[in-house]
């Protein structure tokens, strides 16, 4: 660009030349004034995409524990809340713990056909690295489905999903939100009274509206616009053997997740055109995330008779391992660079191995219904602190 003459510049590619003029010559008129012209902000999409399909198969999931359980006809489950440093707001219980109608269940005994609304809400929080802003989350995932009963011990069924997820980068970064939606199929077989295995197969569709502060107000006042749209895939497997002795019941359980989004490629846009920094946006290439993940978990639960029903303690130690281990890179190179050159940063590899600890109870009742709750926490993540509630109601009709 040093080689053209400054009158056959662009009003944009003048901006981005003064840019570069300032950096070369170390001019920093405040601290982090050359922070946003580095898209590392963009690693977040990645991340947010993995925890968007990781909830819809949780969802499918507990359709699967409900049918394993002898669930059949309408199930509408509460809201599961998922907290990540932070405390769970009084006014989400409520929906939670609303409930529905039910009918004879001699009748439900022989139905074939099943149909659920399941829902979750999520908060999430990373600490900042060297390579990766920090952020805070937060999401919802709804799913609705039909499934069939093919024999008293196959169910096979398709489920439809919903995603919205608000983050909030560090130090006034910028911000992700993602709206998106998904088609799942699943199946679950009983090959004994105890051995029992899944199958989830997702694909989805996201638009990342997407926000990174170049300079602050006090510098420039300009942002990058942008609103790439992906696609997502997933696919999970699981199986379990349970032991029972009287009251006690010992589950021994694994799974393995495969999950891969891609996230189009895109061109930035300034939120203040004549502002500096409107000329410094970015072209950033198209990304592929993927992971891959294997948990050995045990699971041992308690019944106990009371005269409403029988309560179920429950507590399980789960061993998760990462195999995609490797970091990314994102390419990207600046949209009024004549030279087309690109620059890439790299992102932060995934943790590998990590334990999940959980504890819960479970109160089933006549007639179909059923209450519960569930603590679980992520232990071993660096950065990264997860303590999930689910809280739940079930009742058939």
């Amino acid at each position: 660009m040093r080689q053209t003459s400054d009158g056959g510049l662009t009003s944009r590619q003048r901006d981005l030349l003064a840019v570069c003029e300032a950096a070369a010559a170390d001019e920093d008129p405040g601290p982090n004034y050359y922070d946003g012209l580095a898209p590392d902000e963009v690693a977040s999409q990645g991340r947010v995409s993995m925890q968007t399909m990781r909830q819809q198969l949780d969802n499918v999931s507990s359709r699967m524990s409900e049918l394993r359980a002898g669930a059949t006809g309408v199930s509408t489950r509460g809201l599961s809340l998922a907290m990540h440093d932070g405390q769970a707001p009084s006014s989400l219980y409520g929906d939670i713990l609303g409930g529905g109608a039910s009918s004879d269940s001699d009748i439900l005994a022989f139905s074939q056909w099943g149909v659920f609304v399941n829902g979750s809400a999520a908060l999430s929080r990373r600490d900042r690295s060297d390579a990766e802003p920090g952020f805070r989350s937060r999401s919802f995932a709804l799913t609705t489905g039909v499934d069939y009963r093919l024999t008293p011990d196959t169910v096979v069924g398709a489920a439809l999903g919903i995603t919205r997820t608000d983050t909030d980068l560090r130090d006034n970064a910028g911000g992700v939100d993602v709206d998106g939606y998904n088609l799942s199929l699943y199946g679950t077989h009983l090959l004994t009274d105890a051995f029992y295995l899944e199958g989830i197969a997702t694909v989805g569709r996201n638009r990342y509206d997407t926000v990174r502060t170049v300079f602050s107000e006090s510098i420039g006042n300009q942002s990058a616009l942008a609103r790439p749209k992906g696609d997502e895939y997933a696919l999970g497997l699981n199986a379990g053997y349970d032991i029972s002795n009287g009251p006690w019941t010992t589950s021994l359980q694994a799974s393995f997740d495969y999950l891969r989004g891609e996230i189009d490629g895109y061109t930035e846009r300034p939120r203040h055109p004549d502002n500096l920094g409107a000329g410094a946006l970015l072209h950033i290439d198209g990304q592929t995330i993927e992971s891959q993940t294997a948990e050995a978990a045990v699971q041992l639960s308690y019944a106990a008779s009371q005269s409403w029903g029988v309560m179920h303690y429950t507590t399980r130690v789960g061993l998760e391992h990462e195999f995609s281990d490797r970091s990314r890179l994102i390419n990207a190179r600046f949209q009024e660079d004549p030279t087309n050159t690109t620059f890439s940063l790299r992102t932060d590899s995934p943790e590998r191995t990590y334990l999940n600890l959980g504890a819960g109870l479970t109160a089933q009742m006549a007639q179909g219904r059923a209450a519960y709750i569930f603590l679980e926490t992520v232990e071993g993540q660096s950065g990264y602190r997860h303590y999930q509630i689910d809280v739940g109601m079930r009742m058939e009709f």
